[in-house]
């Protein structure tokens, strides 16, 4: 009887690849031949080089030959993503807006109409803070080029993995279309309204005053 095939979401299934199985920095020939060095470059600092000893399922390099065999840019989106397990930004705090700037003594900073003389009309000087809306559509783009390549590899790799099946991509496609988590209570559903803060490592949303842990 033959061995069903295991189901792996996609996402996951390229993190094994690159990553578990080490693939990640080398593109492989055979299960036993030799590496050749990727040209992609991409930032590593902080990662720890995974030995291509750890190949150990002949899927792991037709995973990696897919993506191989993709556009450039996209190849190197799923690569630099997938060895960390990371997804690209999306900007998920949207774009900024201006804000009143604040001078060294954290007061509100404003300009006269006359310099020095603090009862004639004045006007608050304005910054703007957080991502400017073509950064914001930029990055967007990004991940849905990223989503949609994911889809396209596994599509192609179900054709030829001997045990393994790719199923997803189980991340949205457009996440910041979603609706805002709600957190339930006792007295009924409580729609977060507040940015997210971060304490720790863990990341926390301000709610009707009191600082909750998000799920």
């Amino acid at each position: 009887m033959k061995k069903a095939k295991e189901q792996v979401d996609i996402e996951r299934l390229v993190t094994w690849a690159l990553l578990d199985q080490g693939l990640g920095w080398s593109t492989g020939q055979s299960s036993g031949g030799n590496l050749m060095t990727l040209g992609t470059r991409i930032d590593t600092s902080g990662i720890s080089t995974p030995s291509v000893s750890l190949q150990s399922d002949d899927d792991a390099l037709l995973v990696r030959a897919g993506i191989d065999a993709m556009a450039p840019d996209v190849a190197e989106l799923i690569i630099r993503h997938g060895r960390i397990g990371q997804r690209p930004d999306w900007c998920e705090e949207g774009v900024g807006d201006f804000v009143q700037k604040k001078s060294a003594n954290g007061k509100l900073a404003w300009v006269f109409e006359k310099p020095g003389d603090y009862r004639s009309p004045r006007k608050p000087v304005m910054e703007f803070i957080g991502w400017r809306k073509e950064q914001v559509e930029y990055f967007r783009a990004t991940y849905r080029l990223w989503w949609v390549g994911l889809q396209d590899l596994a599509t192609h790799l179900n054709t030829v993995m001997a045990t393994h099946e790719a199923t997803g991509p189980k991340a949205p496609f457009e996440p910041w279309l979603e609706e805002k988590p709600v957190i339930h209570t006792p007295d009924g559903p409580l729609e977060s309204r507040e940015k997210p803060r971060k304490r720790g490592t863990r990341e926390y949303v301000e709610i009707e005053g009191k600082m909750v842990r998000r799920a």
